[in-house]
C-alpha cells in the first residue's frame, strides 16, 4: 500500500509542519497527509514551511499540557513570560493548552495555583502580549486545531491575505 499524497495547498504548493527538536511529546500528525520535519525552532513547538519559505519567524504554536500550563502560572512563570515576550513579535502566536479551561479552573488537576490566578494570568497575558490562548477539550482536538491553524496561515500567505508585518491598525 502506498502512502497518501502529501497535503498541498491549491494542488501545487507543498507545505509541512515544523516540530521543535525539544518538543517532548509531539503531536501525531500521521492521520493527515501533511509531512512533518523536526528542526530547532527559536520560539514555540510548531511552525510551518513551504518549499519556498520557512515561516518559523512568523507563526508559532506553543503546546502545553494542563500540568505544564499550571506550572507556567506558578513556579515557571518568569521563564514563560520571557517566552511570551518572544512570541509577541510573531504575526500569529498561540499557546495551545490540551485541556478545557473549566477543568483547570475547577480543580481537576492537583495544583497550588488559585483558579483566579489561572483566569487572571491568562487574560493579562493575552492583552499584554497579543498571544492567543486556546483551551482545547483534549490532546487530539489540540492537535487538529494546530494542523488547521498552520494550514490556514500558509494558505493565507500564499493567497496574499496576510497583512504585511509593518501594517498596523491605527485609531
Amino acid at each position: 500500500m502506498s502512502a497518501p499524497p502529501q497535503r498541498r495547498i491549491h494542488e501545487f504548493l507543498l507545505w509541512w509542519i515544523l516540530i521543535d527538536t525539544r518538543e517532548q511529546l509531539p503531536f501525531d500528525f500521521s492521520r493527515s497527509t501533511v509531512e512533518t520535519r523536526v528542526q530547532t525552532l527559536a520560539t514555540g513547538d510548531y511552525s510551518a514551511a513551504t518549499e519556498h519559505e520557512d515561516y518559523s519567524d512568523r507563526i508559532c504554536i506553543e503546546r502545553k499540557s494542563a500540568g505544564d500550563f499550571l506550572s507556567c502560572i506558578g513556579h515557571s512563570r518568569e521563564r514563560f513570560v520571557r517566552e511570551l515576550e518572544r512570541m509577541s513579535k510573531f504575526e500569529f502566536a498561540v499557546v495551545m493548552i490540551e485541556a478545557p479551561l473549566d477543568c483547570i479552573v475547577e480543580g481537576d488537576y492537583w495544583t497550588k495555583v488559585e483558579p483566579a490566578s489561572v483566569v487572571g494570568s491568562t487574560i493579562a497575558w493575552m492583552q499584554r502580549y497579543g498571544v492567543h490562548f486556546i483551551f482545547a477539550p483534549n490532546r487530539r482536538y489540540a492537535e487538529r486545531l494546530t494542523l488547521k491553524m498552520l494550514e490556514r496561515f500558509v494558505r493565507d500567505v500564499h493567497e496574499g491575505k496576510r497583512p504585511q508585518q509593518t501594517e498596523r491598525i491605527t485609531a
